[in-house]
């Protein structure tokens, strides 16, 4: 079953996008972190996992971390997601978009776009009149490195045993780089499905992304990682 941890700060935003998607949910599966439950957004996940961890959160199960300004368009995401982790333990995190080659200017959609990078989304931004599809390779992949956090699923296996980085990162930036980079490294795969989404992006990048990508590169760089880095690079 898929359990969900929710990151929420606006209930504007809440009740127009994801809540739609949690009434029928059992209130147990379901884990709302707000501003006052962490300082961070790695704190504020650990909060969710724990909660599951402590609630009977199983290997079979999936966690969605998903914010709360994300509206699942495809109806068929449960049946896509179970049938994803059941025919393949050695995945341990999925996304909907993402890049097999991550520099070290940050950002997936830096990557070279579309041959880099997999998946596809609706982005919706306060300059648009609509979202705008973004399109790039459709399909199921398991060659990825990195996944955008807007929306994504964990094995209930790698839940169990992971652990959001909080002592490192202080913001709200690069906890599904710093998620997507060690699930390989504790020998998972890092993959992409055909799941349709709708995101309501703020649009421009604050400078406090800046400054956990600087964070986030000395991190992995002292792990021995050299940038750009695709799934070869977690061999060396």
């Amino acid at each position: 079953m898929i359990r969900y941890v929710i990151a929420k700060s606006n209930d504007e935003l809440f009740q127009q996008y994801i809540q739609t998607h949690i009434v029928n949910v059992d209130p147990k599966l379901v884990s709302i972190v707000t501003n006052e439950m962490g300082s961070t957004m790695f704190e504020k996940y650990n909060y969710g996992l724990d909660y599951h961890k402590q609630n009977g959160m199983t290997e079979s199960d999936i966690v969605c971390f998903v914010h709360e300004d994300v509206r699942i368009h495809d109806k068929l995401f449960n049946e896509k997601l179970e049938m994803i982790f059941k025919a393949r333990p050695d995945v341990g995190l999925v996304g909907v978009m993402g890049t097999t080659n991550f520099v070290e200017q940050g950002g997936w959609w830096l990557s070279q776009r579309p041959y880099e990078t997999r998946g596809h989304i609706l982005q919706d931004r306060p300059d648009l009149k609509e979202p705008f599809h973004m399109v790039d390779q459709i399909g199921f992949f398991d060659d990825l490195v990195s996944v955008d956090g807007c929306c994504m699923f964990m094995s209930g296996k790698m839940a169990l045993e992971y652990s959001f980085d909080s002592f490192i990162f202080k913001g709200y930036h690069f906890y599904d780089c710093d998620c997507s980079f060690s699930a390989i490294e504790m020998g998972y795969k890092v993959a992409v499905a055909d799941i349709l989404i709708e995101h309501a992006s703020e649009g421009p990048l604050p400078q406090s992304w800046h400054r956990s990508r600087e964070f986030f590169v000395d991190k992995w760089t002292l792990k021995g990682l050299t940038f750009p880095v695709n799934i070869n690079s977690f061999s060396k």
